[in-house]
């Protein structure tokens, strides 16, 4: 492999990296008290924030694209399942836990490595199936484990969702790999960033959100903390995040990159271990590092390409 190609393989591997430490914060912010609002209204704001984020960048000249060059139907698919990925997760996350949702979300590399099978034709060795194993039997024993009586509870509706969002989240990323060649990163991301704020404003819309005034709607935006969480997940948890993955998957198969999801699980423990000074019992520092290692694993047996893909630049 030559230099151009070690580089670009680097660059992606930092790209999920970054795309790990934010998304692995996510769950601290979002348990730390912030404010009012339900999940329909912060899934709003988000999108909201989120796509202004991107239309400065487009008036900047920073996103720009070719409409005869777009792939319509597979952008299309790529959008829809990525807003799905978060909004059945907020959903779900109505009737049913927190452990729940780990628990599925750690299946989405072995969602993305079936999907991308089927739609990119994308193979794996022994060495990557057995460290992707690794890594997601560890997520899952990690929530299995602290679980108690609350995956006996689980309700019907909530367990459908999650897993709903789990197979949006591993199909987008494998759409976000197919429309690599045609798309740049920051392209996609505006194009994600746009599908959740239209379907989010409709839906409040239609739900008689906004039946109050738009200034009570916003209302919650006048609390410092709130705000912050808004800004948070909607500029670096969806804008940047959903750019630094599509880059990424420029040149990793679909599965060696979505199997840091799982890493940013492990970080998610550690964070809240930190910062929020939650108890860190020995099975959580074991499955951590078992993680670590199922991450590291698969990185290292994914054979880099002979040569980066040419793609269309920002």
């Amino acid at each position: 492999m030559n230099s151009r190609g070690k580089r670009a393989w680097a660059l992606a591997y930092l790209a999920m990296l970054g795309y790990s430490v934010p998304v692995g914060f996510t769950f601290m912010v979002v348990k730390t008290e912030v404010g009012q609002g339900g999940s329909l209204q912060l899934l709003t704001l988000r999108f909201t924030v989120a796509f202004l984020g991107a239309l400065l960048l487009r008036a900047a000249g920073r996103i720009r694209w070719d409409r005869s060059a777009l792939p319509k139907r597979d952008l299309a698919v790529t959008a829809a399942s990525y807003v799905g990925f978060l909004g059945f997760q907020a959903f779900g996350l109505l009737y049913t836990t927190s452990i729940v949702s780990g628990i599925l979300f750690a299946a989405v590399p072995v969602f993305a490595r079936l999907i991308g099978g089927v739609v990119l034709r994308e193979k794996s060795t022994r060495g990557q199936n057995l460290f992707a194993a690794l890594s997601v039997l560890s997520v899952m024993a990690m929530f299995g484990l602290g679980a108690g009586d609350e995956l006996r509870a689980v309700s019907l509706p909530g367990f459908l969702l999650l897993l709903v969002s789990s197979l949006s989240c591993a199909l987008s990323n494998v759409y976000m790999r197919r429309v690599r060649l045609s798309c740049a990163p920051l392209t996609v991301s505006y194009f994600c960033c746009g599908t959740g704020c239209a379907l989010f404003w409709a839906l409040s819309l239609a739900g008689g959100a906004l039946k109050g005034g738009l200034a009570e709607y916003l209302r919650p935006l006048a609390q410092p903390a709130y705000l912050g969480k808004v800004l948070y997940l909607g500029i670096l948890c969806t804008l940047v995040t959903g750019a630094l993955i599509t880059y990424a998957l420029r040149t990793l198969p679909a599965m060696s990159a979505t199997i840091f999801g799982n890493f940013s699980t492990a970080l998610s423990v550690v964070a809240g271990a930190l910062i929020l000074k939650e108890p860190l019992y020995p099975y959580q520092l074991i499955c951590t590092i078992l993680i670590i290692i199922g991450v590291l694993g698969i990185s290292l047996c994914t054979a880099p390409a002979a040569g980066a893909a040419s793609t269309k630049g920002e």
